[in-house]
């Protein structure tokens, strides 16, 4: 379980992050909202441990977070002073 583990779950939770950022209005794919979560919802069903579904779910975020940052240089170079 452990190779099923790591050589499928890795790229279902990766792309589940980044078909999240796809859907932030800088892409405008808002359709991809309904399909986003389905790679991370595969792995949370076929892996068995909590904690590797805790770690596949907070690395989904990750991803997600890390890529929808990108607002932030905007709103502070035109509205922070």
């Amino acid at each position: 379980m452990a190779a099923y583990s790591l050589r499928f779950s890795l790229p279902l939770c990766l792309s589940s992050g980044l078909l999240l950022i796809l859907v932030f209005p800088k892409f405008n794919l808002s359709p991809l909202s309904a399909f986003a979560l389905v790679p991370l919802l595969v792995v949370a069903v076929k892996d068995s441990a909590p904690g590797r579904r805790f770690l596949w779910g907070t690395l989904s975020g990750c991803v997600f977070f890390s890529g929808t940052c990108y607002w932030i240089y905007g709103v502070m170079r035109n509205y922070g002073g």
